[in-house]
């Protein structure tokens, strides 16, 4: 199977890892990769500390059209600009799969795609980070959790694939439950660890539980508006079942703050303001992280 993974960073390599055994698998060219020189080969280390050397693939967006599946793994204010990209070149019954922090991102791309195309949503608990530019470590275990948002069936031949190639990959015909879970783990996860500049881990202290608690009832108050039923003390658990299992993880919004590159913050914490204000009501505790992370991050 022909897999076109668009966005090399720290999730889109752990996919490249897990998938390339069995398929032919290609990172798509970004727009001035050519001139910036292309990594011949990744070095990838996985969670038993041990060291593999992948050889690395690419292809141009006119070869999009040979593709039987593409997966976006971006941060989600790329998205737009990738989809607007790629849009001419997509051939129309090929699976797109979005893999990215937060929410908000479909509904931005849907006007620039196909209205038959096929759409899935591709969420996860695994922990990576790249370490540099041709070294990833893959830092926590998880589930990959896959889903439809338009035309994206279970039974077809490369979501098949994936489901059977990615270590604990599931469907679910309900995502949204699911999207609302993992938004509400990194409205917990990513701000925190990057207002506090600390792992993961350092969040199962006590100190800490305060804002995760009132962080987690905005986003329950929220999910429970829109018929997304949410329990506070599944949701803490699972919340802090995460921060265990990838206590020694940087959270990606942690590492842009500290590489001084925009986060997804408008699409995580943001997003719950967002929602809030459409109900006429505020989130204050999402919007505290909301300022406090724009001041940490570039302009």
């Amino acid at each position: 199977m022909n897999i076109v993974i668009i966005g090399a960073g720290a999730m889109g390599s752990l996919l490249y890892q897990q998938l390339q055994g069995n398929h032919q698998v290609s990172f798509l060219l970004k727009p001035d990769s050519i001139q910036q020189g292309l990594p011949k080969s990744l070095s990838f280390i996985g969670l038993d500390k041990q060291t593999q050397r992948l050889p690395l693939h690419y292809v141009s967006k006119q070869q999009l059209p040979d593709a039987d599946l593409i997966i976006c793994a971006l941060k989600a204010y790329q998205f737009k600009d990738a989809i607007a990209y790629i849009a001419e070149y997509l051939p129309p019954r090929c699976p797109l799969i979005l893999q990215h922090n937060g929410m908000g991102v479909y509904q931005q791309i849907r006007p620039l795609l196909d209205s038959q195309q096929p759409i899935g949503v591709m969420l996860s608990t695994q922990a990576a980070r790249r370490l540099n530019r041709n070294q990833i470590q893959h830092t926590g275990q998880g589930q990959w959790q896959l889903g439809n948002y338009q035309n994206l069936h279970p039974d077809l031949a490369s979501i098949k694939a994936l489901l059977s190639q990615l270590q604990d990959c599931q469907w679910y015909d309900e995502i949204r439950t699911m999207q609302w879970t993992k938004l509400a783990i990194n409205c917990v996860i990513n701000p925190l660890t990057a207002i506090h500049d600390v792992l993961n881990g350092e969040l199962s202290q006590d100190k800490y539980n305060s804002d995760v608690e009132v962080l987690l009832q905005e986003v329950i108050g929220q999910a429970e508006l829109r018929q997304i039923p949410l329990q506070s003390k599944t949701l803490r658990d699972v919340v802090y079942q995460v921060v265990e299992n990838t206590a020694e993880n940087s959270s990606s919004m942690r590492e842009d703050i500290r590489g001084q590159r925009l986060s997804e913050i408008d699409y995580i914490n943001g997003y719950i303001v967002k929602c809030a204000q459409q109900m006429g009501m505020s989130a204050p505790h999402n919007e505290q992280c909301v300022t406090r992370i724009k001041r940490l991050q570039p302009h």
